[in-house]
């Protein structure tokens, strides 16, 4: 049977109330291109559509426990905390796709600030 269960990540209500009141967009156009330094001319001109920074979104997971002290529970936090270290989808390498992760719950919040996956 399957333990954790990932449910889509709907926007915030309050962040798109607030996002249609400010008059923000949902998403944003970045146009890049690369230089050629001999000719000095911009080439490969390539636009991507993505989600500005500060978006927030919900994010529920479902962890079906087996007891008090489930390893799972630990082992899912630190999955979290590498996602948060890294990035989501591409091109994390010129800072797209960055997340941080806020808990509901204080203990978990404090558990999850106080990981350190390569100490």
């Amino acid at each position: 049977p399957t333990r954790v269960s990932f449910a889509d990540c709907p926007l915030n209500n309050g962040w798109l109330k607030k996002a249609r009141e400010e008059r923000l967009s949902l998403t944003e156009v970045k146009s890049e291109n690369s230089i050629n330094r001999i000719r000095g001319t911009a080439e490969n001109p390539r636009f991507t559509e993505r989600v500005p920074a500060d978006t927030e979104f919900d994010f529920i997971v479902h962890l079906k426990m087996l007891g008090e002290e489930d390893e799972l529970f630990d082992y899912l936090l630190l999955g979290l905390k590498l996602l948060e270290m890294d990035a989501l989808g591409g091109s994390g390498s010129r800072g797209y796709g960055k997340i941080e992760f806020v808990f509901g719950d204080e203990d978990v919040e404090k558990k999850f600030k106080d990981i350190k996956p390569f100490s």
